[in-house]
Order: structure tokens, then C-alpha cells, then sequence
């Protein structure tokens, strides 16, 4: 036998260790990983964390009517009262609460956890504010001509804050202006 032919045999079965170690390396990489992904997202739905510990900042949130579990997800998160709108929707189905969340206006903090958010949305509500839900509902529908039409979801996304800055006439930063306002400061 040659020993070149040796040589190139022992390399061959050196690379081809090398490569499947590797490829098992990156296997069970991803395997932790998804694994760990996993046991994040079931620990987070049943630790039930609030946004901010403490007394946080009141947001005014307006659910319309019609809308399931996962869409008013997407407008607490939206609103920064939770951190994924998926969590919620899991939370919901696995909670007391499982289709019992009302249409209405609310006042959620962020120091509050989705159970307790839960729990207010999904109350009966009583007649005073049955009477100023209805209000608000027939100012959203019926917008005078000379003004532009909007939605509910319009209202949804007010923070006190925010009504406050408009009612004083300040210029009110949102995700879609604040760009704009960078620009100009530059």
C-alpha cells in the first residue's frame, strides 16, 4: 500500500468526523434552543407578569365590539399593557375568563397582569357605564361631513397622555410622526 493513499484515507475519516460532529452540534443547538423558546413561553403564561411593577400608567382602551381574544391581544400590546397579544390569547383560553371579554372602554394600568385585565373586561358592566359606553360608541359612528370618518379602533389607542397633549394643543409623538419629527430636528 501506498502511503499517500494512507494519508489521504486518514484525512478523509478525519474530515468526515469533523463534519458530523458539527452537524450534530448545530442539531442539538437548535434543538435547546426551540426547547428553550418553549419553556420561555410556558413559564410566561402561567407567571402572568405585568408590564411595570408598581403603580404604572393608566391607559384608556376602547374594545370593539365583535373582536376575539387574540385581537384584543393586539391592542393591549399595542397599547403597552402586555408584551405578545399570542400570550394573552393563550392565557385567555386557558383562564376563567375563556370567551367572557366585553366590548366596552376601560381603564387598564400597566402595573396590572392579564388576569387582572381579564377580570375587568370581562365584568358586567354597570348601568353609568353602560350609558357612557353607548355615548362613545354613537360619537364614533356618526362623524359630522365636514369631518374625517373614523373608527372605533381610532379611540383604542389614546393614552390619557396623549388626549391631555391634544386638548392643550402640543404636538402629540406617535409611531407614525416620529420620523417626521426627527428629520426636523436635524
Amino acid at each position: 500500500m501506498n502511503d499517500t493513499s494512507i494519508y489521504k484515507k486518514i484525512i478523509a475519516i478525519i474530515l468526515e468526523t469533523a463534519l458530523r460532529i458539527i452537524i450534530l452540534m448545530i442539531a442539538v443547538s437548535f434543538v435547546y434552543k426551540c426547547g428553550l423558546s418553549a419553556y420561555e413561553f410556558g413559564y410566561d403564561i402561567f407567571a402572568d407578569r405585568p408590564m411595570t411593577y408598581g403603580n404604572g400608567r393608566d391607559v384608556y382602551v376602547t374594545i370593539p365590539e365583535g373582536m376575539d381574544a387574540m385581537d384584543v391581544g393586539k391592542i393591549l400590546q399595542q397599547r403597552g399593557l402586555i408584551r405578545d397579544a399570542k400570550l394573552f390569547f393563550c392565557q385567555e383560553y386557558l383562564s376563567a375568563y375563556h370567551k367572557k371579554l366585553r366590548s366596552g372602554t376601560y381603564t387598564l394600568n400597566t402595573g396590572m397582569n392579564a388576569s387582572k385585565m381579564m377580570e375587568i373586561m370581562s365584568e358586567e358592566p354597570n348601568e353609568e357605564e353602560a350609558t357612557k359606553d353607548e355615548e362613545i360608541t354613537s360619537q364614533t359612528e356618526t362623524a359630522p361631513d365636514d369631518e374625517e370618518a373614523h373608527s372605533p379602533m381610532d379611540e383604542v389607542t389614546k393614552t390619557e397622555e396623549e388626549t391631555k397633549s391634544e386638548e392643550a394643543g402640543d404636538e402629540v409623538i406617535t409611531d407614525e410622526n416620529i420620523s417626521e419629527i426627527i428629520d426636523e430636528t436635524r
